[in-house]
């Protein structure tokens, strides 16, 4: 059996900027757009600051991811000079932290792969608000399955039998 690799241990800073490399080398590849590349880099910017860029991402914990989240969320929007100005009120928006936690799950599940850290910490951070037994998307899914299953196709005959039911009509005999 294979040894487990060992982890590397660097600081937030540094595994940002080795992954912000393998994502401007996706961009070129036609792999992401230019457009994620732009938002993963302004993300992991800011989950930097946020988590500490001296510290070591191996020590980053799913509480400290949390921390994090709740810090981005309650963070002014910059597209706002006057934070009041915002509808819905000052912080960002669900949408906006979504989006944020996807950037940073990503770039944990590639420092996972690669060693940086033992462990992916989203497997201990709570989980992404919707996605929660009971929540409104799921109803929907439920109501949907009860519904008939339209979407769903019948499930026809094996084709085998199709054609012996067709030969045997056509022939009148039965044998």
């Amino acid at each position: 059996m294979a040894a487990p690799p060992r982890v590397v241990r660097l600081t937030v800073a540094e595994a940002v900027r080795r992954y912000r490399t393998v994502v401007d080398s996706e961009t070129l590849r036609g792999i992401l757009s230019p457009t994620t590349r732009d938002t993963y880099t302004r993300d992991l910017r800011e989950f930097s600051v946020l988590a500490g860029p001296d510290r070591v991402l191996d020590d980053v914990s799913g509480e400290d991811l949390d921390d994090v989240l709740v810090r981005y969320q309650l963070a002014p929007d910059a597209r706002y000079t006057n934070p009041s100005d915002k509808p819905g009120g000052p912080g960002k928006s669900t949408a906006s932290v979504n989006r944020f936690r996807q950037s940073v799950s990503r770039f944990f599940t590639h420092a996972t792969k690669h060693a940086w850290v033992r462990a992916n910490p989203f497997l201990w951070a709570a989980p992404r608000p919707g996605r929660a037994a009971g929540c409104a998307s799921s109803a929907r899914r439920c109501l949907r399955r009860r519904r008939g299953r339209s979407w769903t196709p019948r499930r026809r005959p094996p084709v085998s039998s199709r054609h012996v039911a067709t030969r045997t009509s056509r022939s009148g005999t039965g044998s």
